[in-house]
């Protein structure tokens, strides 16, 4: 276990008279790339990471508390007691050890309540932003890694019970692990924008119902003379029935299209 944070639209329907003239072109047009199976592979561990990452960083304890990147401290959102524009700001910094490895953990969050939310009237706490950023270094003395997170999300309540959300902002995680003696063994950059998300929220993890996130993924694996190095350029879509629309791009055009069950992890084209 890693000792630190991980962290549908409709289609519109074509008018008879089009679909009639490109019957003829059926072929042509509904003929899809070749599949890559490694490419999807490859990014649905992202995509799964990343939700993972997501439910923790607006997770809700049952008092209706967001706990912030250490995991420790918490501050209650939606909460009347903090006047809007008001900020609750925490730092981390701090050691500790596992399996005989020392971990350096160092971090700032921000946490802002708003009023821009359902209510919109300049004084109910229906909204707020949350800067997050952790920064964590350890490792045995052979093998030092580190890992960069940052969260920088706006949340609105979307209904005047607290009941949904809307979700906007960017997330990143960087990482890099290093063997002594053959330097980098695996990198990765990932950064992901919010894009109209609207969710459900729960005693525990908010659940997204619809919206869009974009990603720009950047990893390289030369463990073992693995070379496995490349980028993921995409969008992540969110649709009924737990499952994510995925699209690869390459050179500005959608190359691959798959979908992933959320819950089970499961791929289907």
């Amino acid at each position: 276990m890693k000792p630190y944070l991980k962290i549908a639209l409709p289609l519109l329907a074509f008018v008879i008279l089009l679909n009639a003239s490109c019957k003829k072109n059926d072929v042509a047009v509904n003929k899809k790339p070749a599949i890559d199976t490694a490419l999807m592979a490859k990014s649905c561990d992202f995509v799964l990471n990343f939700n993972k990452s997501f439910q923790k960083s607006l997770s809700n304890t049952p008092e209706n508390a967001s706990k912030t990147s250490n995991g420790v401290n918490t501050v209650r959102v939606f909460d009347a007691q903090n006047p809007c524009g008001s900020s609750v700001v925490k730092k981390t910094n701090y050691t500790n050890v596992i399996g005989g490895d020392i971990y350096s953990y160092v971090g700032n969050s921000v946490f802002t309540y708003l009023c821009n939310g359902a209510f919109n009237n300049g004084y109910n706490v229906d909204a707020y932003a949350l800067k997050d950023t952790l920064s964590v270094y350890g490792g045995g003395p052979e093998s030092p890694n580190s890992e960069y997170t940052a969260f920088n999300y706006v949340v609105k309540a979307a209904d005047t019970l607290y009941q949904t959300i809307t979700i906007s902002g960017s997330q990143a995680h960087k990482t890099t692990r290093i063997q002594i003696g053959f330097g980098i063994n695996e990198k990765t950059d990932e950064a992901y924008e919010w894009q109209n998300v609207f969710a459900k929220r729960t005693d525990k993890n908010p659940i997204i119902v619809s919206g869009t996130i974009t990603f720009n993924i950047s990893y390289a694996n030369y463990f073992m003379g693995k070379g496995d190095v490349g980028d993921l350029i995409g969008t992540m879509e969110y649709l009924p029935n737990d499952l994510i629309r995925v699209s690869i791009y390459k050179s500005g055009t959608v190359n691959q299209v798959y979908y992933i069950n959320r819950t089970t992890g499961k791929i289907t084209q």
